[in-house]
């Protein structure tokens, strides 16, 4: 779980960076949405990992 929050806080970052640079080249939502959703996406595909395994 901390590997995937790692990368989720990578993620974020690296939107937010992303958001900033191309602020008004395309819809602005879209880059909002991008930075919010890293750090919950990485944690909900831990979650999925750590289910699966424990039924393996």
């Amino acid at each position: 779980m901390g590997h995937a929050l790692a990368l989720g806080v990578i993620g974020l970052i690296l939107s937010t960076v992303g958001a900033v640079v191309m602020w008004g080249m395309g819809p602005n939502w879209y880059a909002i949405a991008v930075a919010l959703l890293a750090i919950p996406a990485a944690w909900l595909g831990a979650v999925i990992h750590a289910r699966r395994a424990a039924t393996r």
